[in-house]
């Protein structure tokens, strides 16, 4: 439940950081500084609270409104003063203030002052009510205090969001939206803005005005504006169209969580340390990247996808990203001059230059469940051969994916895979057959076959009915796609 207030006190203290240049705070320091107080205390009894189904269930929804609240409070007020903004003026440069009188032209606006009490009052309320629970005086789901003001709370974004994600409202010249205009003071604080379905030309200026985005997924034909850098609080940027590179300015974003392109793309430097990426792809790795020292600066990264350009002295060491899950590969003639961390979970190799010794790294890897080689190609003769020594193990993989090799003959035990539970042979033109011991592993669950020889077909057959005629199990499912 206390997660209801994480955004709410993240976006305090970044307005109340004596160091940033953003806002000028002032007369409203105090009540500011309050309803931070208010809002971490809340916090830390959250964490300590023992509640039942029910209560629990109440209180959330009061805490969430009057979090919700607060934050429509303080960043509608951000959000128009910016809009509000002289045309032509550059806004990543305005000093932002709580007291500016640049809302005269908004009717029927709240004021500051009158916001702030009552949000404080909001948070005391659900305060009491936490230790009322905690003290046991409050009943079991009981009718608690209940303002007029909580219960009528709309909340806007969740509603702009319906809104927005039908993506109806668009126009047929696809370089506008339509509607964001007329209604741009009910969309101010739009989070969540998925436009995919549609290719724009050019990139829509309106979107800049939705200064409060967290998630923004869009195609553009034109590429990437720099002045994407406005959207402050972006978290999630999602583009699905080839982009030569990613302006440096986007990278000073310090709210990114997700960074995901379609296509690769090349990053020309790297200035901040990303604490708080965790997915980025796909990076085109070049000499130039790796000498800026840019792996470096995305320590908490969870999923990764590069691709490596066919160049022998680069050298990519992922080892000390302690954190990465899921790494994705494409395109590398060198991938034994890449050194991945022992945590990696998965790993899909595409378009790359496989060899036996590689394949014996990757057993070393304990937490590898999932692995992928889909388009690569086993160069030598003696490498279309993997064969598995009894010292070879993937001990804790359980889904292997083989797409698209030239692999011809592939000699395996079941010691070798102690956990797989699937496996999918795709167009593996060239392979003999699926080695027979691989129908043997206790925990195999499915062999899909598509596309393949006669003879991988025919092994693949003779596992099932081996375990169907002399092990009674009937549990392995045989899918074969001609």
């Amino acid at each position: 439940m206390a997660y209801n207030l994480q955004s709410l006190i993240t976006i305090l203290k970044q307005i109340l950081d004596p160091e940033q240049t953003r806002w000028i705070v002032n007369q409203n320091k105090p009540q500011l500084e309050s309803i931070l107080e208010k809002t971490e205390s809340l916090q830390q009894l959250l964490h300590k609270c023992p509640l039942t189904k029910v209560a629990r269930s109440n209180l959330e929804r009061r805490i969430r409104d009057a979090a919700y609240r607060a934050e429509d409070v303080i960043e509608s007020r951000m959000v128009h003063q910016m809009l509000s903004a002289p045309q032509g003026a550059d806004r990543s440069l305005l000093l932002f203030t709580f007291f500016t009188p640049y809302l005269q032209q908004v009717k029927q606006q709240l004021d500051l002052q009158q916001d702030l009490e009552r949000v404080t009052q909001e948070l005391d309320i659900a305060t009491q009510q936490v230790v009322e629970l905690m003290e046991g005086t409050m009943m079991l789901g009981g009718s608690g205090p209940t303002p007029d003001h909580l219960q009528q709370s709309v909340k806007l974004v969740e509603l702009e969001e319906k809104k927005m994600l039908a993506r109806g409202r668009l126009s047929s010249a696809k370089n506008h939206l339509v509607g964001v205009n007329e209604h741009l003071l009910k969309l101010r604080l739009l989070r969540v803005l998925d436009v995919l379905r549609v290719v724009f030309k050019e990139f829509p200026g309106e979107i800049l005005q939705l200064a409060n985005l967290r998630y923004l997924a869009f195609s553009c034909t034109s590429g990437l504006p720099i002045e994407l850098s406005r959207l402050w609080y972006l978290q999630t940027l999602i583009f699905p169209l080839y982009v030569p590179y990613v302006p440096s300015d986007l990278w000073e974003l310090s709210e990114l969580r997700h960074v995901k392109f379609s296509a690769k793309f090349k990053i020309k430097e790297a200035k901040f340390i990303h604490k708080k990426l965790q997915t980025l792809s796909c990076v085109l790795v070049v000499p130039s990247l790796i000498r800026s020292g840019f792996f470096e600066t995305i320590p908490n990264i969870r999923k990764l996808g590069i691709y490596c350009e066919g160049s022998p002295e680069i050298e990519v060491d992922l080892s000390h990203l302690h954190k990465l899950e899921k790494l994705k590969c494409e395109g590398s003639r060198f991938l034994h001059k890449i050194r991945v961390p022992c945590n990696l979970g998965k790993l899909t190799l595409v378009g790359c230059v496989v060899f036996q010794s590689l394949l014996t790294t990757l057993c070393a890897l304990p937490n590898l469940k999932v692995l992928k080689i889909m388009f690569c190609v086993f160069e030598s003769e003696a490498e279309k051969v993997w064969e598995l020594t009894e010292v070879d193990e993937f001990s804790s993989l359980q889904y292997l994916c083989l797409k698209s090799l030239n692999l011809v003959c592939w000699k395996a035990d079941k010691a070798n895979f102690p956990r797989l539970r699937e496996l999918i042979v795709d167009r593996c033109y060239e392979l003999e057959e699926i080695p027979s011991a691989i129908g043997e592993i206790p925990t195999l669950k499915e062999i899909s076959i598509y596309e393949c020889g006669d003879s991988v077909v025919a092994s693949a057959k003779q596992i099932r009915k081996v375990q169907q005629e002399e092990h009674n199990n009937y549990g392995l499912k045989v899918s074969i796609t001609y």
